[in-house]
């Protein structure tokens, strides 16, 4: 998206929401009083901005992608509104909690989140063997399959070895999330 910025967190840092595919994302709605201050500024698109998609919309004025969401006929792990928020997130008033993959438990991500005035939350994970992947190139392209068999560790793909390949900034991000969305619709609960 041109001109995107990444929000600054509160110990100066910087990350990018994204959507996590697969798992249920909450995103505040105008009742929601709670997250005020986030809320009045955030932008909505749909489809998701890597589409260059024409409707937007802000918390006042979004039931129309609620709407373009809600009828048409799009793969689950494509159907969502993405949300942006503009500005500082101080994760001691903006968020919740932080889900983890329990791929990350007992390690230095897992120590580092502990050390964030939130709660810490983790999802029951999952995993992809490779010739489980292999059956689906029809899913996100074969192109993305040779993808999951670049990065694959012992036969396997999860998010810890996704964000392993993300962070070493060579394979497409693009081509990632869409290995990911198949990790998402193929691969078994690992806890």
């Amino acid at each position: 998206m041109a001109g995107y910025q990444p929000f600054q967190v509160e110990d100066g840092g910087s990350g990018k929401a994204e959507y996590s595919g697969g798992y249920t994302t909450t995103v505040p709605t105008p009742r929601d009083q709670s997250t005020p201050m986030v809320l009045s500024r955030c932008t909505f698109c749909y489809p998701d901005s890597y589409y260059n998609p024409d409707d937007f919309g802000c918390a006042e004025h979004c039931q129309h992608l609620i709407n373009l969401a809600l009828n048409d006929d799009k793969d689950a792990l494509d159907d969502y509104i993405e949300a942006q928020v503009h500005g500082a997130v101080v994760i001691s008033r903006d968020v919740h909690a932080l889900v983890l993959d329990p791929c990350y438990r007992n390690t230095p991500i897992e120590d580092e989140a502990r050390k964030l005035p939130c709660e810490i939350q983790w999802h029951h994970g999952l995993r992809l063997a490779l010739d489980v992947l292999q059956l689906h190139g029809d899913y996100r392209g074969e192109e993305v399959v040779e993808v999951g068999r670049t990065v694959a560790v012992d036969g396997f793909i999860d998010a810890g070895i996704i964000g392993h390949a993300v962070r070493a900034g060579v394979i497409d991000a693009q081509l990632l999330k869409k290995l990911w969305h198949c990790v998402v619709k193929f691969g078994v609960a690992i806890e």
